[in-house]
């Protein structure tokens, strides 16, 4: 780990000079065990999930829906991918109608005719494995979560991926938002799209207008193909000595303010094809002293990344102030950035816990960097360096203020959903925040059209 004034540099950083478009917003990879279902073998445990192989394939179901929530039954097809049954798949223009009939001022606001378990359920985002889609199906039928993880579907072509989604959100009850991680290099769950290469070879071989227009082309592929969200670009900052705890590949290459000017061109990419995206992973990992996927991340003071590991996101923030700073009258999704907030422990901010758990570190994120009413996300809360199951994990993180929670073992929904609802009801966690963070993710999904359904 360098020392702070190693970390430091002198280094001045400023966004002037870019003009880039407003952006819209994304969550991460994991290492968690999934439990064997239908016969699949679990994940292993260890390293990066971008090193880890998808399950043995499994057969997909189809789905028959029945306008907000639909059922489900598997198939007993031998093939093991989805057939392609069209060639584009295109967001809706539908107008959004609330559970009254009525066009709402925001799309998020029709969260207030939901139950308390229908709003936590939009806020809970479980992975989903193409090699047991039948589970996903289910779940997402069953649970009315508002966003899932697409974990790598590398044995489909893009077509069956399209058809896969496109059964998956015909069950969802609200719509759905799909996230990946299509960082490029690495971490790259859709390749069948094309290969999109790694943030440090984009920042070492063109400029900042250029990485736009690759991400741009790239993100029409993306967006096509049915994913709603990106989690990424990375924006942690490698350190001026030491190595960094991830793959190097994963970082832009070179200090803060380089960072700042490439996330900003991912953003703007990501935004012309249409697809949110998250910047992670907040409060930084580029110094921490381990990878959180396998072991604790512990930072550098909080002094010190304040001037190195923090300075991307407060550029970003200040260029994009105008979006993040809605008025009273504006949903709160409406702010254009999202942040995914990694399991680090920042000496004197988080009080010996990670970032996930710590609601001084969440608040430093919105009311001193400026991301307001921005939309958080966890990192998947199966990582070593979270230390509680999902489901208590799941708790702390919306007790610190956290408006997602994202895991990677699909069998822990219910349970997490259940956690969050005690936890409401013995006032550990906000009810207040529940509607707020849930009005958050059912305004992007407003984007397509939806809105909510109460189960009746």
């Amino acid at each position: 780990m360098p020392s702070p004034g190693a970390r430091r540099g002198g280094l001045c950083w400023t966004l002037a000079a870019l003009t880039f478009a407003t952006v819209a917003c994304s969550t991460d990879e994991a290492t968690t065990t999934e439990p064997a279902a239908t016969g699949r073998a679990p994940e292993p445990a260890t390293g990066s999930i971008a090193d880890i192989d998808p399950p043995a394939a499994a057969t997909r179901p189809t789905s028959t829906t029945t306008n907000a929530v639909s059922t489900t039954t598997a198939t007993s097809a031998t093939t093991n991918s989805p057939t392609s049954t069209s060639s584009t798949m295109a967001p809706s223009t539908a107008p959004t109608i609330d559970a009254t009939g009525s066009t709402p001022a925001t799309p998020g606001r029709c969260v207030e005719s939901l139950t308390l378990r229908e709003q936590i359920a939009l806020t809970v985002w479980p992975a989903v494995y193409p090699a047991d889609w039948a589970t996903a199906i289910e779940v997402v039928g069953t649970t009315g979560v508002g966003g899932v993880l697409l974990m790598r579907p590398a044995s489909w072509t893009a077509d069956q991926l399209r058809d896969a989604l496109r059964d998956l959100e015909d069950v969802s009850r609200h719509g759905l938002i799909v996230a990946t991680d299509e960082e490029g290099g690495d971490v790259q769950r859709l390749a069948l799209l094309g290969r999109l290469p790694s943030q440090r070879e984009v920042s070492t071989t063109m400029t900042a207008g250029e990485a736009a227009d690759l991400i741009a082309a790239h993100g029409a592929a993306v967006r096509a193909a049915g994913v709603d969200m990106v989690l990424g670009p990375v924006v942690d900052v490698e350190p001026n000595v030491g190595d960094v705890p991830l793959q190097p590949s994963r970082f832009f290459s070179g200090p803060p303010d380089t960072v700042a000017e490439f996330a900003a061109a991912y953003l703007e990419g990501w935004q012309r094809a249409d697809l949110f995206a998250v910047l992670k992973h907040y409060p930084g990992h580029g110094a921490a002293s381990g990878d959180t996927h396998i072991t604790a991340g512990v930072t550098p003071s909080f002094d010190d990344i304040a001037e190195w590991d923090l300075a991307p996101y407060r550029s970003l923030a200040e260029r994009y102030a105008a979006s993040n700073t809605a008025d009273a009258d504006a949903d709160p999704a409406d702010a254009a950035l999202s942040v995914m907030i990694g399991h680090l422990t920042v000496p004197g901010l988080t009080d010996g816990v990670p970032a996930t758990r710590s609601a001084a570190a969440v608040d430093h994120l919105r009311d001193d960097l400026g991301y307001g009413d921005a939309l958080l996300i966890t990192d998947a809360l199966g990582m070593a360096a979270v230390g509680l199951p999902e489901p208590e994990a799941s708790v702390a993180a919306m007790a610190a203020g956290i408006d997602v929670v994202l895991f990677t073992q699909t069998s822990q929904t219910e349970a997490v959903i259940d956690a969050l609802v005690d936890a409401v009801e013995r006032g550990e966690v906000a009810r207040e925040h529940v509607d707020s963070a849930a009005s958050k993710v059912m305004s992007k999904l407003g984007r397509d059209g939806h809105t909510c359904h109460p189960q009746r």
